[in-house]
C-alpha cells in the first residue's frame, strides 16, 4: 500500500513538472496551432541614459565633532545651565563652580601685588638717594651694591605677584565653565552639588550640522576609493531618502584582524535627521557615465563560443530574429551599458529571446495602450 501511494505522488509531481515546462515554452513562443505559427516576442528600445559603478558598505553615523567638557578648577557645582538636547553656542555658560574661595584667593593675590609694588617704590626712592650720595662720596660701594640688590629682588617679587594675580583671576574666570564649541548637549554627566575637577567631565557635546558615516571597506576594494567621490547614505529611519555626501577620509592602514580600512563620508545634516549611532547603508559612487546607450538586462543572451563567454541580443529585421553580438559595460539595477554593437534608437527583444533561432520569423507583441 505504501509503495502504491508513493508511486501516485511521483506520477503527480512528474505531471506538474511537465505541465510547467510545456506551459513555459508555450508562454514564451506563443500558443501554436501548428508548426507554421510564429514565436511572439516583445521589444524595447536602446535608450540614452546614465549608469554608475558603485561599491556598497555598511557602518555607523557619527557626529562630526564630539567633545567632553571638563572644569579646569576643582569645586562644587552651584548651577547647571544646560540639559540633554539643548543647543548651545561657543563660549555659552554650561555650569558655575562655587566662587567664594576662589574669589578670596584672587583678592589675596591682589593684596600681595600691592604690597610688592609699595616695597619696590620705596626701594626705588632709596636707590636714587643712595646714587646721589655715592656720587658725592658719602656712601660706600658696598652700601650702593646692597641697595641695588634689594631693588632687583623687589622687582622680581613684583613680577611674581603679578603672575600669581593673573593665575588667580584665570582660576576665578574658569569657575564659570563655558562651551568650547557650538553644538548640542548629548550627555549630562553631573548634577548640581557634584564635586568636580579636571578629571571629571560635566557634559558631552556634539556638532550635528554635519555628520559622518564611518564604514569598513575590504582591502580588495579600498584601492578603488578616492577622496571627494560622491556617496549616498541610507538609514532605517528614513527608508525613502538617500542622504548625499562625499568621502573625506581614507584610513592609511588596514586592520589586521578584519582586513578592512575605515572610510569616512561627510554628510550635510542641517535638519539633524541623521543622528550619531544610526546604522548606515552606504553606496560609494566610483564612476558615473552619462548619455550612454542602455538596454534592459533581460535582453541579454549569454553564450559560450570557443571557450569564451559572449553577450548577445536579438533584434528584428524584416520580420526575422537576428542575433547580434554586443559589448557591454557598467550595469545598474535592470539596465546595462552597451559599448558596441547597438545604437541608440534600435530595438531589442526582451521577452521570448531565449527560445529564438537566428533567421526565424517572429511576431511582435502589441503593447497594451
Amino acid at each position: 500500500m505504501r509503495r502504491v501511494v508513493v508511486g501516485i505522488i511521483l506520477v503527480v509531481l512528474l505531471g506538474i513538472t511537465a505541465y510547467r515546462i510545456v506551459g513555459g515554452k508555450r508562454g514564451a513562443r506563443g500558443i501554436r496551432g501548428g508548426d507554421a505559427e510564429k514565436p511572439v516576442v516583445e521589444l524595447a528600445g536602446v535608450e540614452s541614459g546614465t549608469v554608475r559603478r558603485v561599491l556598497s558598505a555598511t557602518g555607523n553615523v557619527e557626529a562630526k565633532s564630539e567633545v567632553k567638557v571638563f572644569s579646569k578648577v576643582s569645586g562644587r557645582i552651584e548651577a547647571l545651565a544646560v540639559d540633554v538636547g539643548d543647543p548651545i553656542g561657543k563660549q555659552s555658560i554650561i555650569a558655575q563652580i562655587e566662587r567664594q574661595e576662589i574669589a578670596l584667593r584672587a583678592k589675596q593675590a591682589e593684596a600681595g601685588l600691592y604690597a610688592a609694588r609699595v616695597s619696590l617704590d620705596n626701594l626705588e626712592a632709596e636707590k636714587e638717594r643712595t646714587e646721589r650720595l655715592f656720587a658725592k662720596g658719602s656712601v660706600s660701594q658696598q652700601k650702593r651694591d646692597g641697595i641695588e640688590a634689594q631693588y632687583k629682588t623687589a622687582q622680581a617679587q613684583v613680577r611674581q605677584a603679578e603672575a600669581a594675580l593673573a593665575l588667580a583671576r584665570e582660576e576665578l574666570a574658569n569657575a564659570t565653565v563655558r562651551a568650547p564649541i557650538p553644538g548640542l548637549v548629548a550627555e549630562r554627566l553631573v548634577d548640581v552639588g557634584t564635586m568636580v575637577g579636571p578629571s571629571l567631565a560635566l557634559i558631552t557635546m556634539v556638532q550635528m550640522d554635519t555628520v559622518k558615516a564611518v564604514v569598513d571597506v575590504t582591502e580588495k576594494d579600498v584601492g578603488q576609493i578616492r577622496l571627494g567621490i560622491p556617496a549616498e547614505v541610507e538609514v532605517d529611519a528614513y527608508l525613502d531618502t538617500a542622504f548625499e555626501g562625499h568621502v573625506v577620509s581614507i584610513s592609511p592602514v588596514v586592520d589586521r584582524g578584519s582586513r578592512t580600512a575605515k572610510v569616512e563620508i561627510e554628510i550635510p545634516n542641517r535638519d539633524h535627521r541623521l543622528k550619531p549611532g544610526m546604522f548606515a547603508d552606504v553606496t560609494l559612487v566610483l564612476e558615473i557615465r552619462k548619455n550612454v546607450p542602455l538596454i534592459p538586462q533581460a535582453a541579454l543572451v549569454t553564450e559560450v563560443r570557443q571557450g569564451k563567454s559572449t553577450a548577445a541580443v536579438f533584434v528584428v529585421e524584416g520580420g526575422k530574429a537576428v542575433e547580434r553580438e554586443i559589448r557591454v559595460g557598467l550595469a545598474n539595477d535592470d539596465r546595462i551599458e552597451v559599448l558596441g554593437g547597438l545604437e541608440t534608437g534600435e530595438q531589442v527583444v526582451v521577452a521570448g529571446q531565449h527560445y529564438l533561432k537566428g533567421g526565424e520569423e517572429v511576431e511582435i507583441a502589441q503593447k497594451s495602450p
